[in-house]
């Protein structure tokens, strides 16, 4: 299977039969494209300097499940949520059924021009700088100050493929807050019967 994007809509098209199997149409123009297993997410946008939205769509049926006003970069679904980063810099837990916010942190103990990067270790959430280490309670979205586990030394991290990421079959730096590996990186990244990358 392959998922296309035009300026305004996004559609699975399945080569072997040559056919559509779904198609979402949008109201803004279409600026990223992502996939996660059996969810499509995709950004959207008037233009520069405007609200970027990002919907939800079912990546079998092709449903829209809820669109937010927000960009996600450093994606992670755990435990039925979608953590991630905002534009902001904060850290913002959102139910991946509803897209209801669960809890919104600002990210205290980072200085202004440090790009944390959100990583899942060991089941753990860590939020991480070469400075600071975080570990997030998913629950309640507060943050203990701790250490990544023993061997890893975060000033000397250039990629990082967590656990999560290594299930899905990603590219490396999607814990990073800019344009290398944010929620707008274009592709299939998903596992499922896509594959990382697109085709069968």
């Amino acid at each position: 299977m392959i998922l296309f994007s035009e300026k305004k809509e996004v559609f699975k098209y399945n080569p072997a039969a040559q056919s559509v199997e779904w198609k979402n149409s949008f109201e803004k123009l279409v600026s990223g494209v992502f996939r996660v297993e059996n969810y499509v997410f995709v950004t959207s946008v008037n233009g520069w300097g405007s609200p970027s939205f990002t919907t939800l769509i079912d990546y079998i049926s092709g449903k829209q499940k809820w669109t937010t006003k927000n960009v996600l970069y450093g994606i992670h679904i755990y435990q039925n949520s979608i953590v991630f980063i905002d534009s902001k810099k904060q850290i913002v837990s959102i139910s991946i059924n509803t897209g209801k916010e669960k809890f919104k942190v600002k990210m205290s103990g980072f200085r202004w021009y440090e790009t944390p990067r959100i990583s899942l270790i060991d089941n753990k959430i860590y939020i991480f700088s070469t400075r600071k280490t975080f570990i997030l309670n998913e629950t309640t979205g507060s943050l203990r100050e701790s250490k990544l586990p023993n061997k890893i030394n975060p000033k000397e991290v250039v990629f990082l493929i967590d656990e999560f990421e290594m299930q899905i079959n990603t590219l490396p730096g999607s814990g990073s807050v800019d344009s290398t590996g944010a929620m707008m990186a274009g592709g299939d990244a998903g596992g499922g019967d896509g594959g990382g990358g697109g085709g069968e």
